[in-house]
């Protein structure tokens, strides 16, 4: 991979530090470059897919947050529901934490 940083005169450090940071991460994560094709479409690489259980017709946000392109998988309601912690865990480990607090406190 060649790097080529070019530097004007009106560059602020900041920016300059901001911008190479990204490169750095860029560079660290050029296993995982992928190419946009004429129609904007890009291929999620498939260890990603598989990581973030991203399959054909899965629903992802596309967040473009200070120039940074990140995409977050959007879980279906049943996969929101297995995900989710039973109430009854809940309540004990509250109980459970509260508990310590006050013996903390003694």
């Amino acid at each position: 991979m060649i790097l080529i940083i070019l530097i004007s005169k009106k560059s602020n450090l900041s920016a300059l530090m901001l911008n190479m940071h990204a490169i750095i991460i860029v560079m660290m994560a050029s296993n995982n470059i992928v190419i946009v094709n004429s129609r904007g479409m890009i291929t999620i690489p498939s260890q990603i897919r598989k990581n973030n259980n991203i399959k054909p017709g899965s629903k992802v946000a596309i967040l473009n947050i200070a120039g940074t392109i990140t995409l977050v998988p959007i879980l279906s309601e049943e996969e929101i529901q297995n995900n989710l912690i039973p109430h009854e865990i809940m309540i004990k480990t509250y109980e459970e934490s509260k508990n310590r607090d006050l013996e903390i406190e003694e």
